[in-house]
Order: structure tokens, then sequence, then C-alpha cells
């Protein structure tokens, strides 16, 4: 029963992603060319992050490993999801101080 509560996070997860990326995307054209490389490095974070959480669920159901994400719960997954909508709802700017060591620990390559 856990593991269908996780999965339907990680899925509402993905599914508010794809959502917030069309709105996020959407304001690009009221924009200068300037705002529009600095929003299109964030919708490919935004996939990058949707691949982890498929990673994670996979690791759920026992698939694959990845130890990079195997200390985070699908709860922390949605509260991620949730910062990065609020972060797209605001143009970009950063709404949650406390968002950028979830990223930087999902993808330390990745900064803001």
């Amino acid at each position: 029963m856990a593991f269908v509560s996780e999965s339907l996070v990680a899925m509402g997860a993905c599914t508010a992603t794809v959502l917030a990326s069309l709105t996020y995307l959407s304001r690009v054209q009221r924009h200068t060319p300037s705002l529009y490389k600095q929003y299109s490095l964030k919708a490919i974070w935004l996939g990058a992050l949707m691949i982890a959480i498929h990673r994670f669920e996979k690791e759920l159901k026992g698939e694959e490993k990845y130890a990079e994400l195997s200390t985070f719960s699908g709860r922390e997954i949605e509260q991620i999801m949730c910062d990065m909508f609020s972060v797209i709802l605001c143009d970009g700017e950063m709404a949650d101080s406390d968002l950028s060591p979830h990223c930087n620990a999902l993808f330390p390559g990745i900064g803001w």
C-alpha cells in the first residue's frame, strides 16, 4: 500500500511539472529574448527533475538502485515539485529559500 501512495505522489508531481512547464513556457513569448534563455534553462532543469522522479519510482519498485535518490521519500519529492511549481508561478523568482539544498542534492552539477 505504501508503494501505491508513493507512486501516486510521484505521478502527481510529474503532472504538476508538466502543467507548470507549459505555463512557464507560455510566459516566455511575452518577454525579451534574453529572458528566453533563462526560461529555457529552467525548463530543461524541470525535465531533469522529472527524470529523477522516474528513477525514484523505479527504486521503489526495486528495479534499479540510485544511491543519490535513496534518501528522498515520495513526500520530499512532492515538496520539491510544489516548490518548483511556486517558482514558476512567480515568473522565475525564488519563492522558497529552502529549495536550493534539495535541488543541489538531486543534481549536484546544477545550481540556482
